[in-house]
């Protein structure tokens, strides 16, 4: 079969789902324009497709080779723009270079000629700091060579049939996809930057955003656990960048949204024991300092307490030490007791920051201060700082978003995320009401990730129907094939979106499959494992009618935990052994 698009010919010859032969080549100088996989076959891709070079075989088992790709980039690291054309780029040079195939390799005498592949940090570039964007200025977290690639794939065919296989379903309308998505984040997130596109988009700059830490770490925790480790491995080495970013702030007299400055409070600052701050930046490099182009969006403060509630998570499932996890902790609550302002009521929260919801410049934002509340109590304990004492919005009979939310419509999911991921005692209460209040209730031109927050909560509160409803807007809207396309918002050709992808998989694992890991302990009746640090993973699926029979695998603590079951009735084994 051949294959055109705007950035070269593709050829690739299948029988029955086994590649025989697989080439790509590039033209060095190519004028860019949108990717087209012009004829191919969707159902062939649907079911045996390529997501960064692993091809699924319902008909045989994979096979590792060799293929060769040349880079577009003219002269140097900065790749050509064009609308699509840099990420589809990267994607198939990705299929090259990791190189899985199905059945006989017929090129098997030309690539034993090829001589070794380099290593994986020589084409990646140094992994530091890379070359300014020539728009931005800001600096790369990685780059490119500009050379040939040849690269043997470094995956083993065991770990590629477990990474493809930790889910089955009877639908297979829900499988396919759900197997995809969870093969896509564990190859993209292996190797490269812990970006919202991987390698596959240049967008960001290969840089680093909250992404990693509320939707990508959850996604791979249980799922690829081993490649979950990276994100907080690497906030633990950015921790250096996050103190420098507290001080440079605080150099600059503690500014704030729309040129106004903030006042910290001596009382909370010295609650703070002095523990020096770590203020987690919107958008970094390896560095852990701010490198976001935009002044306003450094005002995210909800950054910091995401990356404290992923460390928190990951001192539970062992994905990290806990002296490591301890530290940053209790660094990322000093940040929140400097930064925290005192509203008239009395009570504390945060003025002047961007919401979740990116158009809303707002004061005591709801998720913004929940997650500082909690971050500071997780550091200090409740003696020190006492459920209460952040105020909370609330409109009507239930919370708001932020103060003087008109409830109107929002750029993406912002007060349930304090449902989940965080799970804030004081809040989580009243998820029906909030769900049914701001179920769908963001733009249809935002990122990905937003219904998949609707379908966790509906689930947990039991609407199966509703809960399978939302995971399915949670990613069909951004894309006609989840092997190789995953747009960040339905309008867009920005692909592959590997947060959306982790989004529709915490919706699954989180939601459907009834997963939750949380710091009380749950009650007799519950199916429940231990897990470190006084933490517990429970398990109550909510299964949609129409997926019919799930069996999901997932990995807690080294061991084996299994899911399966339809509607209401369901078994769980976990170590081998049977707990319901």
């Amino acid at each position: 079969m051949r294959l055109f698009g705007g950035l070269g010919w593709v050829e690739t010859s299948f029988r029955r789902f086994r590649i025989f032969s697989k080439r790509i080549w590039f033209n060095p100088s190519f004028n860019p324009s949108p990717f087209h996989w012009g004829g191919q076959n969707k159902k062939s891709t649907f079911f045996g497709g390529h997501y960064f070079g692993l091809l699924k075989c319902k008909a045989g088992a994979p096979q590792q080779g060799r293929h060769e790709s040349n880079s577009p980039f003219s002269d140097g690291p900065t790749p050509h723009r064009g609308i699509r054309s840099v990420g589809h780029w990267v994607f198939a040079s990705l299929m090259a270079i990791s190189g899985f195939g199905c059945g006989p390799n017929v090129n098997r005498e030309r690539e034993e000629s090829v001589k070794p592949a380099p290593s994986t940090e020589a084409w990646f570039g140094d992994g530091v700091g890379g070359e300014a964007d020539a728009e931005t200025g800001v600096g790369r977290s990685w780059k490119w060579d500009g050379g040939k690639v040849v690269e043997r794939a470094d995956v083993q065919r065991g770990e590629l049939v477990e990474m493809l296989d930790w889910v089955d379903v009877e639908n297979w309308e829900v499988e396919v996809p759900l197997e995809r998505f969870g093969a896509n984040l564990s190859a993209g997130y292996s190797k490269g930057p812990i970006s919202p596109f991987g390698l596959t988009n240049d967008r960001f700059n290969f840089h680093m955003f909250w992404d990693a830490d509320v939707w990508v770490f959850p996604a791979l925790a249980l799922v690829k656990p081993e490649v979950a480790r990276r994100v907080p491995e690497m906030r633990w080495d950015q921790r250096a960048g996050a103190k420098e970013n507290f001080r440079a702030w605080q150099a600059a007299g503690y500014p704030v949204v729309k040129g106004e400055k903030h006042a910290p409070i001596d009382e909370l600052v010295t609650l703070a024991r002095g523990v020096q701050p770590m203020m987690f930046p919107w958008e970094t490099d390896m560095t852990g300092l701010e490198r976001s182009p935009n002044p306003e969006t450094r005002h995210q403060m909800h950054v910091t307490g995401g990356v404290a509630l992923m460390l928190h998570r990951a001192i539970q499932l062992g994905l990290v030490e806990k002296a490591k996890g301890e530290e940053v902790i209790r660094g990322c609550a000093a940040f929140y007791l400097w930064r925290m302002d005192k509203n008239e009521d009395g009570s504390y929260g945060l003025r002047g920051v961007v919401s979740p919801s990116e158009w809303h410049t707002v004061a005591n934002d709801l998720y913004t201060n929940a997650i500082a509340d909690w971050t500071i109590r997780r550091a200090f304990g409740e003696k020190v700082w006492p459920r209460g004492k952040v105020r909370l919005p609330r409109r009507g009979d239930t919370f708001a978003t932020f103060d003087g939310d008109d409830f109107d419509e929002y750029q993406q999911a912002a007060a349930l995320l304090a449902v989940f991921p965080l799970q804030h005692p004081d809040i989580e209460p009243e998820a029906r009401a909030m769900y049914r209040l701001y179920r769908g209730r963001h733009s249809e031109f935002g990122p990905a990730m937003s219904s998949a927050i609707d379908a966790v909560v509906a689930a947990r509160l039991g609407l199966a129907r509703e809960a399978g409803e939302d995971w399915d807007a949670s990613w069909k809207p951004y894309t006609e094939n989840p092997a190789v396309e995953f747009r960040e918002k339905p309008r867009t050709g920005e692909s592959y979106f590997l947060t959306g992808a982790a989004g529709a998989v915490n919706a699954a694992v989180y939601g459907i499959f009834g997963v939750r890991i949380q710091d009380e302990k749950p009650g007799d009746d519950e199916v429940a494992i231990s897990l470190r640090n006084g933490g517990w993973l429970t398990v109550e699926p909510c299964l949609p009618e129409d997926w019919k029979y799930v069996s999901a695998r997932l990995t807690v603590l080294g061991r084996g935990l299994e899911i399966s079951g339809s509607g209401d009735e369901f078994s769980v084994t976990y170590d081998g052994k049977k707990l319901r």
